[in-house]
């Protein structure tokens, strides 16, 4: 368990994927792709990165802390990734300041909330990196709790009209749409979308008017 959630939005948890994440080769073209978004995020706020996504990763990577509290390691790594960058000052940036604030707020209190109800994060640099290694086994997730994520297996079931989208839904074919591309995206592999007929209800509208090659499955 770690105290800071996946807010995809965050500026600051873009930066805490290459902090708590391993320089290693099965990792590399994913942190790539993190210090793109990084690096564009910068020039949202207006400010110019110096650096290519390659050279940005290389320049972290080279940060040495030995700090082991993971909150207290972030606090660190921040300010060492803001020196790297050249802002002398979060307040002469209030998107980036404000996300701040937000990212550690939301640690903290989730802490103490845990603290209050008996629970113990584990709050030491090496369970936080754990979160961002290469995941093996099973993930079960609703949809949008794996937006952002990637895996080489995708299986999606109860894709049915009632449920995706669900039957209160006031704009239900936009809905089925993003959701459909949010499943569909997360797969790097291979990608299994089930429509159970035993449930008494129809297919998702959208998947119902797609034509695949292997409607007809033969009987065994």
């Amino acid at each position: 368990m770690i105290p800071f959630g996946r807010e995809l939005d965050n500026f600051w948890y873009k930066v805490s994927r290459l902090c708590l994440s391993d320089p290693a080769p099965d990792m590399y073209l994913r942190r790539v792709r993190w210090a793109t978004e990084v690096i564009n995020a910068l020039d949202d706020e207006g400010i110019k990165c110096d650096y290519t996504p390659k050279r940005l990763l290389k320049e972290l990577n080279a940060i040495q802390l030995t700090e082991q509290n993971g909150m207290q390691y972030l606090e660190l790594y921040f300010s060492k990734f803001l020196q790297l960058i050249r802002i002398p000052s979060l307040y002469t940036h209030p998107g980036l300041h404000n996300h701040y604030l937000s990212f550690f707020e939301t640690a903290h209190r989730k802490i103490a909330r845990a603290k209050k109800d008996g629970l113990q994060l584990i709050e030491g640099i090496d369970n936080f990196k754990r979160a961002f290694r290469p995941r093996s086994g099973i993930t079960i997730s609703t949809i949008h709790g794996i937006k952002g994520a990637e895996f080489d297996n995708v299986i999606a079931f109860s894709l049915l009209d009632g449920m995706v989208p669900h039957w209160a839904d006031p704009k239900p074919f936009d809905s089925a749409k993003k959701l459909l591309y949010v499943i569909c995206s997360r797969a790097r592999k291979n990608l299994f979308l089930i429509s159970e007929t035993a449930r008494g209800k129809a297919a998702t509208s959208e998947l119902a008017r797609t034509k695949y090659l292997y409607d007809a499955v033969p009987e065994r």
